[in-house]
């Protein structure tokens, strides 16, 4: 078996040094160096997908649900009435809703119509006053 020759000292004339790659520590450094160097050509690797592409996907399929969710109802009267049917609200909730809504509606005109004659009185009590007013200034 051969000895592994001693490392260089200072001073010496260079005749014994061993060269970098017959060290087996610096070799075995070297290589996995070269690994590594390997490893780092696989990020351009159009296999690969990285994070801010997946981010990318992610948000262009939240942003395409949420168009689809919005445009649903209103591409409904233009698309086959199967296709209508599944998109718009059952007719029995919607009945229920028109009817909720032509209850309110008719609470509302009915609170109008009071507000105005609330406010008709008003102008009225304030037309006779400002009469008042001006008979007592005269």
């Amino acid at each position: 078996m051969r000895r592994p020759s001693p490392p260089d000292r200072p001073g010496d004339d260079g005749s014994s040094r061993a060269s970098a790659e017959d060290t087996p520590e610096q070799g075995a450094f070297e290589d996995m160096l070269d690994e590594h160097a390997e490893d780092d050509t696989s990020a351009d690797d159009p296999q690969g997908m990285s994070a801010a592409t997946g981010l990318g996907l992610l948000v262009a399929a939240f942003v395409g649900a949420g168009v689809a969710l919005w445009a649903a109802p209103r591409l409904a009267p233009y698309l086959p009435e199967g296709v209508a049917q599944a998109l718009l609200p059952q007719g029995a909730a919607l009945d229920a809703l028109e009817v909720r809504l032509d209850e309110r509606e008719s609470a509302m005109a009915a609170r109008l119509s009071a507000l105005e004659a609330a406010l008709d009185n008003t102008r009225q009590d304030a037309a006779q006053r400002e009469a008042s007013l001006s008979a007592l200034s005269d």
